[in-house]
């Protein structure tokens, strides 16, 4: 049966895709983990296994999953008329500002207060969330500490355009419209590569990186209708082995077409996969892992981790040169050390800054409160 509100929205396991997921928060972990030993410890199994790459475009099909979840909410309030556009999107942007903005500008605050190298002279760019804009301009990482702002730069785009998409688009057009956007993410890969556009901007456009999102955003119109979802996952499942051979392909003889056009939709996919199954709830061992909680803890703050991880290692190789001592290579040392001071930074956050933002949002809730039904009950991205 078809339900009209999100709050009641199938999944096969009987969960609901705004009720707490603590096996999703630990998705969250396992994205920043790669990401960390990208920075700190960097080991590519291939050429082409980036971790900090895969742990990046899993970020992206979450987002797309959770905030599409969050406005096909909104949309429902509206169809239902207990709410209007206007209240929905005014209500959308400001819980996302007192999620995202408030650990973001004390950053930026900070590294221009302790003179970090060249953030000053592209504060700006950071500032206006345009990060990647900078990034693609240059084809360089510049300044390298600020350079994993270039996704937290998409993510907010994406903000901009995917609530009116959502809200406006009538429904029976939805899914055909988000099957576009996510077709037209490699072609635009393909297309920039051969127009000689530089490898940093294929990374970082904003374009490049919506087969991620909108993957993520299909799983969530798929929520609530059982045979969609099923074949949707099992595309992603397929594409395991497809993505592996291609891979394979890659690493006897490179061709660039190849890796944009194949592969890193074929990740996203199989990413997509994993979403949505975690999303179902994993039994057994699985289950039992993704259940820790310690695992949930650091999904819980994975904002925080990704935000502060190369300030951390910035200021740490600052403190060595201040006390005379030889910089670490990168290399499993480097990673305990790095890795411990950022969940450290990321925990006294998320508890004495972020929490206090997030417990504001109350006074904005997605509709109005029913008699004896909580608001807040989803995940803390929302």
């Amino acid at each position: 049966m078809r339900h009209n509100t999100l709050c009641k929205k199938w999944l096969p396991s009987g969960n609901t895709i705004d009720e707490r997921n603590g096996q999703l928060d630990s998705l969250r972990a396992l994205s920043v983990a790669g990401v960390l030993i990208d920075h700190f410890w960097p080991t590519r199994i291939l050429d082409f296994v980036d971790l900090g790459h895969i742990g990046v475009c899993l970020f992206f099909v979450l987002s797309g999953y959770l905030i599409t979840g969050i406005l096909l909410r909104f949309r429902s309030s509206i169809e239902g008329r207990r709410s209007d556009v206007a209240t929905a999107l005014r209500r959308f942007y400001i819980r996302r500002f007192l999620r995202i903005f408030p650990p973001y500008y004390a950053l930026l605050t900070l590294m221009v207060v302790t003179k970090f190298p060249d953030v000053r002279n592209t504060l700006w760019w950071h500032a206006g969330y345009a990060s990647n804009f900078l990034f693609a301009l240059q084809g360089s990482w510049t300044p390298w500490v600020t350079s994993h702002f270039w996704s937290l730069s998409v993510e907010e785009q994406f903000y901009l355009v995917w609530p009116f998409l959502i809200l406006l688009i009538p429904r029976s057009r939805l899914v055909a419209v988000v099957i576009a956007i996510i077709v037209s993410s490699p072609l635009f890969r393909l297309i920039a590569l051969l127009a000689g556009t530089n490898d940093v901007a294929l990374y970082v456009a904003t374009p490049a990186s919506l087969d991620a999102l909108g993957l993520g955003s299909l799983l969530a119109l798929c929520a609530d209708q059982p045979v969609a979802w099923r074949r949707l996952t099992r595309l992603g499942l397929i594409s395991v082995p497809l993505t592996l051979i291609t891979l394979g392909v890659l690493l006897v003889n490179y061709q660039p077409w190849l890796n944009y056009l194949v592969y890193e939709t074929g990740v996203a996919l199989a990413l997509a996969c994993l979403v949505g199954k975690t999303a179902e709830g994993f039994g057994g061992l699985p289950g039992r892992l993704l259940s820790l909680r310690p695992l949930q803890y650091v999904g819980k703050i994975s904002y925080g981790i990704y935000l502060y991880h190369l300030f951390v290692l910035a200021a740490f190789f600052k403190l060595l040169g201040v006390v005379h001592l030889p910089l670490l290579d990168k290399g499993p040392l480097l990673f305990l050390i790095a890795t411990s001071m950022t969940v450290a930074m990321a925990a006294l956050s998320w508890k004495f800054w972020e929490q206090p933002f997030n417990r504001l949002k109350r006074y904005f809730p997605y509709e109005p409160e029913a008699p004896g039904r909580p608001q807040e009950v989803l995940t803390q991205s929302s």
